[in-house]
């Protein structure tokens, strides 16, 4: 408990948050090609149905087909998207002000990345998923923008707080 004495709530919320974060994460990862692709293509419908006129109209087999088309992106974003979570979650909890602003976005960034390494090898043993160097980097392109998201609710924060540095 002494530990934990040292950290602020703000931290520890953090800090659990990411933690939940990489098991939400980890979870994704662990679903097979088959249940991937499926789970992509139901995004894949869904934002076709937002910004394609008539896709509702269509039949089940030219929708499935249609967002088949969209799915490498849909996939590609998502990876982005869920490490920008991560990223901000863990910038989040490192976060201090009295700390050069290099070490508030290198620390996040490379724990991030890191992560984002151990899921690329994880997937390497779920079937019907691989291990890609690509998906790192744009997991790590991710969590960078997760940080610089952070970056801009502090210093947002911090001027509305008067805290100038």
């Amino acid at each position: 408990m002494k530990l934990l004495s040292k950290y602020s709530g703000r931290k520890i919320i953090f800090l659990v948050l990411a933690v939940l974060w990489a098991a939400v994460i980890f979870s994704f990862s662990a679903k097979n090609g088959g249940a991937s692709t499926n789970e992509s293509r139901r995004a894949g419908k869904f934002i076709c149905s937002i910004f394609v006129p008539g896709f509702n109209d269509m039949s089940e087999e030219r929708q499935y087909e249609m967002a088949g088309k969209i799915d490498y992106p849909v996939r590609k974003i998502a990876h982005a998207a869920e490490y920008a979570v991560l990223g901000l979650l863990i910038a989040g909890t490192v976060y201090d002000w009295r700390k050069k602003i290099t070490q508030n976005i290198i620390v996040p960034y490379v724990t991030g990345t890191i992560y984002a390494v151990t899921d690329e090898i994880h997937q390497y043993f779920v079937p019907g998923r691989s291990c890609r160097l690509s998906d790192v980097f744009i997991d790590s392109a991710g969590v960078l923008a997760g940080i610089f998201i952070a970056c801009v609710i502090i210093m947002i924060h911090r001027k509305l707080r008067g805290l100038r540095r």
